[in-house]
């Protein structure tokens, strides 16, 4: 059977109840699982600053494992960000790290995750160059994966990029040889390795397409935005072409029809180096 519930009754149930129904209600443990869920640094600071309670369980015993967490989240691999930015030459780069985790590493890791981000953001343009149909955001385990390869990379630039391997050691390393930069590899499994190879080569075709582009990729995009004119002549940086020569009067009849002027500038001249 049914009982009724009067007006007052039902008013104090609702008082007693609320405390519990309500976030700033919950047990510190659970609020501190919550803040360890948080899949960004702004996330957790936007719920520091929502109520006493939040931020006392916050800046609790509990603070570098919630900012571990966090970080683990929104920047992770965590243990490969890690061994970039405690990477020096005193430890070779291939022996892992494991420092104890602090706010002036959490800080750091913070600083290089944001670059790998912004990194991660545009790589879906650079890597549907050509079939621009197929592009599309990263799937979470894409970008994890692509975070992976993006520090493993940066750290061997950090390791070898140096006057050591780049002047005195000039020769590829061998397979089986003890040299520090096979070593390093070995440590990482097939399908690691290729995606370090595919980001390394969409950086190399970056910096050939984008920030040093070579006199055929500058003629090409020039064929395409003005099909049917003369090709570049890049022996200065004029943008006229070849036969005109120096006579300004051709050159000035040129430029009045809306023919770029910066693009031969831009060029780094042939791949042939």
């Amino acid at each position: 059977p049914e009982y009724p519930v009067n007006s007052r009754e039902l008013s104090t149930r609702s008082t007693e109840l609320e405390p519990l129904t309500s976030l700033p209600g919950l047990p510190i443990e659970l609020i501190q699982k919550i803040y360890r869920e948080c899949s960004d640094i702004k996330s957790v600071v936007n719920l520091s600053a929502t109520s006493r309670r939040f931020r006392a369980a916050y800046v609790g015993s509990q603070k570098l494992l919630i900012i571990e967490n966090v970080l683990e989240n929104q920047f992770g691999p965590l243990c490969d960000a890690i061994q970039v930015v405690t990477y020096n030459d005193s430890q070779p780069a291939h022996v892992p790290r494991k420092p104890a985790m602090s706010i002036a590493l959490a800080q750091q890791i913070a600083a290089i995750g944001y670059v790998v981000q912004k990194w991660e953001a545009i790589y879906p343009l650079l890597r549907w160059r050509v079939h621009t149909e197929h592009r599309r955001v990263l799937r979470v385990h894409e970008a994890y994966r692509f975070r992976r390869a993006m520090y493993r990379i940066w750290l061997y630039s950090k390791a070898f990029h140096n006057n050591t391997y780049l002047e005195l050691q000039r020769t590829l390393p061998r397979p089986c040889s003890g040299d520090r930069r096979t070593v390093f590899m070995r440590r990482f499994d097939d399908d690691e390795i290729t995606e370090i190879i595919e980001l390394n080569d969409m950086l190399h075709d970056m910096i050939h397409n984008d920030l040093c582009p070579s006199n055929a990729t500058i003629q090409q995009r020039y064929n395409q935005g003005f099909p049917g004119q003369a090709p570049l002549y890049f022996g200065t940086y004029e943008t006229y072409p070849a036969h005109c020569g120096t006579d300004t009067l051709i050159r000035k009849a040129i430029l009045q029809r809306d023919l770029p002027t910066d693009l031969v500038g831009e060029a780094w001249g042939t791949l042939d180096l």
